[in-house]
């Protein structure tokens, strides 16, 4: 199947979905699903490429736009093949992918490693699918992941990594990964582990200001003494 153009996709970012992984509101041609599976993995890996070739160019604008084409694309042939319950999923991605094309949201390994378990979890419920004609993955698990996608998009750029280590961990919750926080400190850039203050701040809607960054600079500097 083509890759369609990034630069002629008219992508309109979605809100908050109730998401259902139920077999029986797919549309799928049963003769056709190994094919497709063959297609899917060639998609999978073309992405998991631009995304190993994005953690050395982060800044790499063409391959940011191959890697939003291919995730179009991806979203795409599910919809055609009527896998209509992976969709969320790919939608989910599809947006976050759109927003580090636009420069509205920074890429970085953690991203990174966000995007390739999607990718697996994908791989996953399409065999699922695919096999055992039903899925086997826990509807709850499902919507708790396309949620914290969204959350992501929506976040506010200081919370924002929080929200990418929310969403691994609910992908992978023996990851080794911590969230971090960048502080800019004169000219020197200094991470700090994430503590649950950005969750907190997040979930009542409080933006991350400068006096809130002068206390927790305070708190760190405690906590080192």
């Amino acid at each position: 199947m083509p890759t369609s153009s990034p630069q002629a996709v008219h992508h309109v970012l979605t809100g908050p979905l109730k998401v259902l992984l139920e077999a029986r509101d797919d549309e799928v041609d049963d003769e056709s699903t190994d094919d497709f599976y063959s297609a899917f993995i060639d998609l999978e890996q073309q992405c998991e490429q631009v995304v190993i070739e994005l953690e050395n160019h982060p800044n790499s604008t063409e391959h940011m736009q191959t890697l939003f084409g291919l995730f179009h694309q991806l979203k795409s042939n599910l919809i055609l093949a009527g896998f209509h319950s992976l969709v969320p999923l790919a939608q989910r991605i599809e947006d976050l992918v759109y927003l580090i094309k636009s420069v509205r949201i920074s890429y970085s390994t953690s991203i990174s490693d966000l995007i390739l378990l999607n990718l697996d979890l994908a791989k996953l419920l399409l065999s699922q699918r695919i096999n055992l004609k039903t899925y086997s993955y826990s509807q709850d698990s499902y919507q708790k992941i396309c949620d914290a996608l969204y959350k992501i998009t929506s976040a506010h750029e200081d919370n924002r990594e929080a929200r990418v280590f929310d969403a691994i961990l609910l992908l992978d919750p023996n990851t080794s990964l911590k969230p971090q926080v960048i502080e800019s400190v004169g000219d020197a850039v200094v991470l700090h582990p994430q503590s649950n203050l950005m969750s907190i701040l997040d979930e009542f809607g409080v933006h991350f200001n400068d006096d809130l960054k002068f206390f927790q600079g305070l708190m760190y500097a405690f906590e080192t003494r």
